[in-house]
């Protein structure tokens, strides 16, 4: 066949472009890897040149740390903590350290039986409700802000209440009834929780958690643990429904009997059809605490080979509750916060209760003017309100006017002497009114339904208070989360995440 002089010379020319391309993608990975061969050649010839000034190896310094950290831990009686290293008071110049960059870098102290595991770790700082932090080991410092919102605008006959963060305990029972809850959790890529509560999954013949609700794939890991057997007369495995009514079940027994039949299993390797539980046969929690004891044991979400399944780690699922005497609270650019470095509560947000008593201590209890209604309460120092008269009420929109003839609350702060909470009720369009007012005020108030107002404070107060150390796993990917209702609008956590053990 014969190709004439313009075929020939397109076929040529791409060819050619194909030819140039591989040599480009071919010198540019050249550049690239000579690059980090020169940044790897230019770390090692640092370090060498340190050693040479110093006359001490990277791998001594960590030595040498090591043994300080653990005699600081044990003259401390330290369970666990994590210093960072340039106030460790080394013996190893701090010269020797920064040229290491050692120095801004931590060592967390986990005691274990009469000695200590130490670890070097760095620090970073997280900002999500909900976040996952790799290789978490310690958490250092943390700083929990406020936040407040109100579902829908409030009207004197349909009040709205303000949320806040933290969760009401409601419990009468509970020790901290009436206080406010801020639940922080840790929890693991490992799912199974050996501790869990059993249940007959999904006949009464089989104990063990029900895993229906999980959301498929996922993944078992199995392993039989150091010194250990395997238990006889005990099955454990993945039992499911063969019918919707549960009449009939079958399982896929990855133990069986003195046998570890499978050391990894996903949930697409059996009928998940009407349901799936992780059960023992026979059904006895003292037939589960045997398989816990004598295997470690991962449920993992997602699909995995044998090849891709993460190594065994521990569960990991800690709820750590932070109790507070109020929540913490945001108007505008003011909020509350707690400190866990400082161990304070610092509150720029107070709350006034309207008891519809408040004659007995107010200059002018009750003011008619041509805009409906207004109560007026001077219990507010006027140094104590900041300029901006905001506010936040449950009963009652904020307005920054008196000049509006609508239901509405407002803080007032022209006065020299002391400032007030005004309440402005077209409902009560005059001074006629007042004692028929007065006395809702009061019935709201005597049935635990009270009109509540929120303002900032000019000057925060710092109130001291005994915040919770949060345990972590030793260098396992972690989820991080605060679990309240209403989420704060800024939070802080240093965490330490392991490099290595030394």
């Amino acid at each position: 066949m014969k190709l004439n002089n313009k075929g020939f010379a397109i076929s040529t020319i791409m060819y050619m472009i194909l030819i140039m391309a591989v040599i480009l993608i071919t010198l540019t990975l050249t550049l690239l890897s000579s690059r980090k061969l020169i940044l790897d050649k230019s770390k090692e010839e640092a370090r060498t040149n340190i050693y040479s000034v110093y006359n001490v190896s990277y791998r001594e310094a960590l030595n040498v740390l090591k043994s300080e950290a653990i005699a600081y831990a044990s003259k401390n009686s330290i369970e666990k903590e994590s210093i960072k290293i340039e106030n460790l008071n080394s013996s190893i110049e701090k010269q020797i350290l920064d040229a290491y960059q050692l120095s801004e870098k931590y060592l967390t102290l986990s005691r274990n039986n009469s000695s200590y595991d130490v670890y070097l770790g760095k620090s970073d700082i997280v900002t999500s409700v909900s976040q996952k932090v790799e290789n978490l080991i310690d958490i250092v410092d943390y700083k929990i802000y406020g936040n407040s919102v109100q579902g829908s605008v409030p009207t004197s006959s349909s009040p709205v209440e303000i949320e806040s963060v933290g969760d009401l305990v409601i419990d009468e029972s509970d020790d901290n009834y009436g206080k406010y809850k801020i639940p922080i959790t840790i929890s693991g890529n490992n799912l199974l929780d050996p501790n869990s509560k059993l249940s007959a999954v999904p006949l009464k013949f089989y104990l063990g958690i029900d895993l229906t609700g999980m959301e498929e794939p996922y993944s078992l890991r199995i392993e039989l643990k150091d010194n250990k057997e395997v238990p006889n007369g005990v099955y454990f495995g993945l039992v499911y429904k063969n019918s919707q009514d549960a009449t009939q079940a079958s399982a896929a027994w990855l133990i069986s009997n003195g046998v570890l039949q499978y050391n990894f299993k996903t949930s697409n390797d059996v009928n998940t059809k009407y349901g799936v539980g992780l059960s023992v046969y026979p059904g006895t929690q003292q037939n589960w605490d045997k398989i816990m004891d004598a295997f470690e044991i991962s449920l993992y979400k997602g699909e995995y080979t044998e090849d891709t399944m993460p190594q065994y780690e521990p569960y990991i699922g800690t709820t750590i509750n932070i109790y507070l005497d109020n929540p913490l609270r945001k108007i505008d650019e003011y909020e509350d916060y707690i400190d866990f470095s400082n161990n304070i509560y610092i509150k720029k947000i107070n709350e006034y209760i309207i008891t519809g008593k408040e004659s007995e201590i107010s200059h002018k209890w009750a003011y008619s003017g041509g805009y409906g209604y207004e109560i007026r309460s001077n219990v507010l120092n006027s140094v104590g309100i900041p300029g901006k008269t905001i506010a936040m009420c449950n009963y009652f929109p904020y307005f920054n006017t008196k000049n509006v003839r609508a239901d509405h609350v407002r803080l007032i702060t022209d006065l020299s002497s002391y400032g007030y909470i005004a309440i402005s009720d077209v409902n009560y369009p005059g001074k006629d009114y007042v004692d028929a007012f007065v006395t809702n005020l009061q019935n709201l108030y005597n049935s635990g339904n009270p009109v509540k107002v929120q303002y900032p404070l000019k000057a925060s107060s710092s109130i001291e208070i005994d915040l919770p150390r949060i345990p972590t796993g030793l260098g396992y990917d972690s989820i991080l989360s605060v679990d309240t209702k209403t989420k704060p609008t800024n939070l802080e956590f240093t965490v330490i995440q392991k490099i290595k053990q030394l």
